[in-house]
């Protein structure tokens, strides 16, 4: 919201066929929150979101956190008795999937179908209160020890992390950061959320 109205025209998100500003992406959030809600999402339930990186992908991210929803990223590598693992014990208020995952989930909604068109829609504020200890996201690990496991992440967790990375590497207007990470993993969604605390770039 703060980018949207201080560098409305500054690049969001970079993509190979387009560029979407701040201030689209604040409207494109607010209508994927709509969106959201009227399938039913609210504060607190948790949403599975399954597929390669897109834009469309970061937009939910922003969108969940909008509506105080807990965002579940899960990759298109994982095997079909984990997926049934993962949506026994997570209880996915809603399946957001691409093509590339959809033969996972016996029942799932497309993610380009939760992501409206900017359009002329107003943007939302941010949801009042949010508490900072608040559930923003649970991230598999890597299984590098066996099973993966969900890890809770909080927004302030996400806040701190951002804050590590610019006191470390430093940030300038005009960055930008190459998504070579899966948004599944804490390596790709740190990117998406830094970002948008930064006012900088996203090129997936």
């Amino acid at each position: 919201v703060r980018w949207a109205r201080e560098l409305p025209g500054h690049p969001a998100v970079i993509t190979t066929h387009r560029s979407i500003s701040y201030s689209e992406l604040d409207t494109l959030i607010a209508n994927t929150a709509s969106a959201l809600h009227s399938r039913g999402v609210v504060a607190g339930d948790r949403v599975v979101v399954c597929g390669a990186n897109s834009w469309e992908w970061i937009v939910i991210i922003h969108a969940l956190s909008r509506s105080a929803a807990v965002h579940v990223p899960l990759g298109t590598r994982i095997l079909k008795s984990h997926a049934d693992e993962y949506r026994r014990v997570y209880s996915p208020r809603i399946i957001l999937a691409d093509e590339t995952a959809s033969q996972l989930w016996p029942a799932f909604v497309p993610i380009e179908a939760c992501v409206p068109g900017a359009g002329d829609g107003s943007s939302h504020t941010l949801a009042p209160d949010i508490d900072p200890d608040a559930l923003h996201s649970i991230v598999q690990t890597s299984g590098s020890e066996g099973k993966p496991k969900g890890v809770c992440l909080s927004f302030r967790n996400h806040l701190a992390s951002a804050l590590g990375s610019a006191l470390n590497l430093g940030v300038r207007p005009d960055d930008r950061w190459l998504l070579n990470f899966s948004l599944d993993r804490i390596g790709g969604l740190a990117i998406a959320i830094r970002a948008a605390i930064y006012g900088t770039t996203v090129v997936v």
